[in-house]
């Protein structure tokens, strides 16, 4: 089990705000992900994409890598708060993004703890 902590970032023409959703003890990466997806955002990463159902893989000189769903774009980049070319072109009533960071391996007596503490939510 490891230790992970959502991220939000919200973005407008005036206002700017960065804070922490919380913590949550989850298998792996991909949870985390579909918790934001379904929970936070409605199934938006589920949603976007373009005609083929796909996103391009650019590199750092923007050269087409490859494709991949824009669900695996946000597991490859642990969301839109870490991406580098987030999208911010429809900023006037703000931009909301999440992102995650991964902790360390916890012991389940630590899991329990932090959840009777409830300062951890337990993926299911």
């Amino acid at each position: 089990m490891k230790l992970y902590s959502i991220l939000i970032r919200h973005c407008a023409p005036k206002d700017y705000k960065e804070s922490l959703v919380g913590y949550f003890l989850a298998q792996d990466d991909t949870q985390i992900m579909n918790y934001i997806d379904k929970e936070l955002l409605s199934g938006i990463w589920s949603d976007r994409h373009n005609e083929d159902g796909m996103c391009e893989i650019y590199d750092d000189e923007g050269n087409i890598l490859g494709k991949e769903t824009y669900k695996e774009k946000m597991l490859h980049w642990r969301g839109e708060f870490y991406e580098p070319n987030a999208d911010y072109s429809d900023a006037y009533y703000g931009v909301t993004h999440y992102g995650w960071t991964e902790g360390r391996e916890i012991s389940e007596v630590e899991a329990e703890t932090l959840v009777r503490l409830g300062v951890a939510i337990q993926m299911k």
